[in-house]
């Protein structure tokens, strides 16, 4: 997979862009762990699972089953969540980056990390990851979507 560049913009730096990063993740990771399907009740949410990453989760993405983690310094952490009262880590690639964020299509991970630019990994086996290709942005890479 050979990336090509078809613009850039600028993102959110200092505290402003810390303090609207978090929230977002905070929304994303309570949708993946707590139980906001209730049919009876969505209004009172309750917690049916979770865990610790080895790094510092930044960004998640939900398919088929499997929580894809952005994890910082350790990388891009798959996560079986097909039993959310017991996740599973079932593979995982480390970036040379930081992981900050990641979108998954057609079994790809396209992980933004950060100044390692856009990593490109085939998930199509969650248990081992294996990089394809990557783009070195010209700044830091802090998210992406497909």
């Amino acid at each position: 997979m050979n990336p090509v560049s078809l613009g850039a913009t600028r993102r959110l730096h200092g505290d402003m862009g810390q303090k609207m990063k978090r929230p977002f993740l905070t929304a994303t990771v309570a949708a993946l762990i707590v139980g906001l399907t209730l049919a009876g009740c969505p209004e009172t949410p309750f917690g049916v699972g979770g865990g610790n990453t080895s790094g510092e989760a930044y960004g998640v993405a939900l398919v088929g089953g499997y929580a894809y983690v952005a994890d910082s310094a350790a990388g891009l952490q798959i996560i079986d969540v097909s039993h959310p009262a017991a996740p599973i880590r079932v593979g995982g690639y480390n970036t040379s980056g930081d992981a900050h964020a990641v979108a998954v299509a057609g079994g790809y991970t396209y992980v933004a990390d950060s100044a390692a630019g856009l990593q490109i990994i085939d998930v199509s086996n969650p248990a081992a990851p294996v990089r394809v290709g990557g783009y070195n942005t010209s700044g830091s890479a802090h998210a992406v979507a497909v």
